[in-house]
């Protein structure tokens, strides 16, 4: 009897709390002019499940009228924090009279009795924004039909008298000019009329609101979101958001690919040769020997010659020792040593380069270039016949390896690139000097990375792109001729076709896979997929927020990075949904990993973060991701560790890096409400990536 008693009693317990009312949200005042009510929403956003936002539903003016109407939008709310603006109204300048439509001395004198008032009537804890700039440039049309005129000039001096004022009454100053970056940045930010701003300039005032509310709701007393563990093993759609996560090309790619054995005499001695048109796309295209295979431990040379009659911008080309077992959308072929065409309209450039089954790189270009100074295309499009040799010895370099490399031809002796600036002249004879043969050693450890050659022939870049019709001939292979008088025969992969590649670049592809287990064993269904360093920002993610740099994030799981081109990179981790233009890695807000590094790299997994003030933290170096190869990882931020002021560690199977937040970051804020991936914006290749069995920090109900 007694044990009936104490489980109904338990169950009547449970029943109470299940049906007891959550505690009130604190409640955030917004106060101020036309700025105001565009971030207003995106605040409010922001600060959801974290504080109630209330703000006017009309402009508020200036002081005057901001304080005629103070208890009607403020005291009677009884709100917690107060964030208020005013000045850009104040400021107002009669065309006639020149007159000020609030005196600058009445506007001190407002500001102080706002905060008197406030302080008064209401216990919260208050908060002043200074006015954001104007471009006086291209807001003069707009006075053209108003009796009033504004300056920029006239604002930021008001500013000033608000600095002091805020100063002397002990009130916390938001420095909204400041949060829009500099002059250069700030313009970009305005919209055309040079007073107000885009969406995107709207949200990065958001996030500078709530960062400055959320410091003050603290001290208010508010309490800190609990923290749960979320499991997601993706056996069915886990319904996450998506913001430009599946991109469908307004223009897909037409893809032709028309090469192999060719009867003609445009490259070798004779009739007969290797080549024709080929296209560069994410789908590879090959025409190739079988051969015995290769390894790094093996000595091997190849020769030939090469003829290039037409090359359209954007187009490239491989030719020499690769693996067969391509994914597609590397760029490069991953492990191949041999010869990189890149083409524009007037012509090509070459590089020899070796690229290991890590899809780590070495190796040199044989025609100048200097990345944004100096990008010849000294390989002719007009028949010009060249000559090449390519021979690799594994106890090269002290027993690292080592390739050499040379190249001639019969009637392209010489090249005028024209006048470059002296600097640069310098660094390229220093980089490319007048010779023949180059020299590679592998970089120590990449005879150990490994990498298989299993087939010797041409194959296309793997990224979206032109054309070039080209040819090979005159081709040895460890001193044995190949005989190319008649079809040799050799494996074709897709060298005769045509077809819509729909994988171009900025065209994003991720999000949940329901046929897809890269990363997840023998069940289907995970997240992840191609991501562009191109295009628009986009991302696939949970809502978990609000969260800080006052919690403890944890997140684990399993990955598998299937392919990745070179300068290509992804983030996986917590960041803001304000912004919605800006990768989180620049806009700010974002704690988690960053997926990238140099071509000698590979693709680092690294602890990175950016705070809501826009300050960055990433380590050097650390664990490295092998492409299809799956790996148990894990991020754990301690707000706790590293004396107080916050640390990183990040988990790539055995290996870890660590990233220690310096003093005072910490305190700069992230506010963070989504868990997931997202791209980023420099320019780039793709990373095709998967995750599964996730398990992350999401705020408790």
């Amino acid at each position: 009897m007694k044990s009936i008693c104490i489980f109904l009693c338990a169950l009547a317990a449970t029943a109470l709390a299940q049906d007891a009312p959550k505690p009130a949200l604190p409640k955030v005042v917004l106060l101020g002019d036309s700025v105001r009510e565009h971030y207003a929403p995106f605040v409010a956003e922001l600060l959801a499940d974290r504080a109630t936002v209330v703000t006017p539903k009309v402009n508020g003016g200036d002081t005057g009228k901001l304080l005629t109407n103070l208890n009607e939008w403020a005291i009677k709310e009884q709100p917690d924090v107060v964030h208020f603006n005013s000045g850009i109204h104040d400021t107002k300048r009669d065309q006639k009279t020149g007159k000020y439509n609030v005196p600058p001395e009445k506007y001190e004198a407002n500001l102080r009795e706002i905060v008197k008032r406030l302080r008064a009537e209401t216990k919260a804890k208050i908060v002043f924004a200074l006015s954001t700039p104007l471009i006086d440039e291209r807001s003069k049309g707009y006075w053209k039909t108003r009796s009033y005129q504004l300056f920029n000039a006239s604002v930021m001096e008001y500013n000033v008298i608000a600095l002091r004022v805020m100063k002397e009454l002990d009130v916390p100053v938001n420095d909204l000019p400041a949060a829009l970056g500099d002059a250069k940045e700030s313009a970009r930010l305005h919209d055309s009329g040079g007073i107000h701003f885009t969406d995107e300039g709207s949200r990065k005032l958001a996030a500078a609101v709530a960062t400055v509310v959320i410091k003050h709701l603290s001290t208010r007393g508010a309490s800190m979101p609990t923290l749960l563990l979320k499991t997601e093993a993706f056996d069915r759609d886990p319904g996450w958001e998506g913001h430009n996560n599946r991109i469908v090309p307004e223009k897909p790619l037409i893809v032709t690919q028309d090469f192999g054995y060719s009867a003609t005499n445009h490259a070798g001695k004779a009739a007969g040769e290797i080549g024709g048109s080929i296209q560069r796309s994410t789908t590879p295209a090959s025409y190739a020997a079988e051969i015995p295979a290769k390894t790094l431990d093996d000595k091997f040379t190849a020769s030939g010659s090469f003829a290039v009659t037409k090359s359209q911008p954007g187009a490239g080309i491989f030719f020499g020792f690769f693996n067969s077992n391509q994914p597609g959308g590397s760029g490069r072929p991953i492990g191949s040593l041999g010869l990189d065409f890149d083409f524009e309209g007037k012509g090509g450039r070459l590089a020899t380069r070796l690229i290991t089954n890590t899809n780590k790189s070495c190796g040199t270009f044989i025609t100048p270039y200097l990345p944004g100074k100096f990008r010849p295309t000294p390989i002719k499009n007009d028949g010009t016949r060249y000559h090449w040799t390519l021979a690799y010895d594994p106890q090269g370099a002290g027993g690292n390896g080592q390739f050499t490399f040379t190249m001639r031809s019969d009637t392209h002796t010489t090249q005028d690139y024209g006048t470059l600036p002296e600097n640069s002249e310098r660094e390229a004879q220093a980089r490319f000097p007048n010779t023949k043969t180059f020299t590679i050693d592998l970089t120590p450890g990449f005879r150990k990375e490994g990498a298989t050659f299993d087939r010797f022939g041409v194959l296309n870049m793997m990224k979206s792109g032109g054309a070039t019709t080209m040819f090979f001939d005159d081709v040895k292979i460890d001193g044995r001729a190949e005989d190319f008088s008649k079809d040799p025969r050799w494996v074709a992969v897709g060298n005769r076709t045509t077809y819509e590649d729909r994988e171009v670049v900025g065209a994003h592809d991720f999000g949940f896979s329901a046929t897809t287990n890269h990363a997840g064993g023998q069940t289907l269904g995970e997240v992840g997929g191609g991501l562009w360093r191109s295009g628009d920002y986009g991302y696939y993610a949970d809502k978990v927020g609000p969260l800080n740099l006052e919690h403890r994030l944890e997140a684990r799981g399993k990955v598998k990075l299937v392919t990745a081109g070179p300068d290509s990179d992804m983030h996986i981790g917590w960041f803001s949904s304000a912004t919605k233009d800006k990768s989180p890695d620049e806009a700010g807000n974002f704690i988690g990993i960053h997926v990238g590094g140099p071509t000698r790299i590979g693709h680092y997994f690294i602890p990175q973060f950016a705070t809501a003030t826009g300050t960055k933290g990433k380590v050097d170096s650390g664990p490295v991701l092998t492409p299809g190869k799956l790996f148990d990882w894990s991020l754990v931020y301690d707000p706790a560790a590293g004396g107080g002021n916050g640390e990183m560690r990040v988990t790539l199977g055995t290996e870890s890096a660590t990233l220690a937040l310096k003093p005072g970051q910490k305190k700069q804020v992230a506010i963070l409400d989504r868990f997931g991936l997202f791209t980023s914006q420099a320019g780039g290749q793709m990373v095709k990536i998967f995750l599964d069995d996730l398990q992350y920090s999401a705020a408790g109900p």
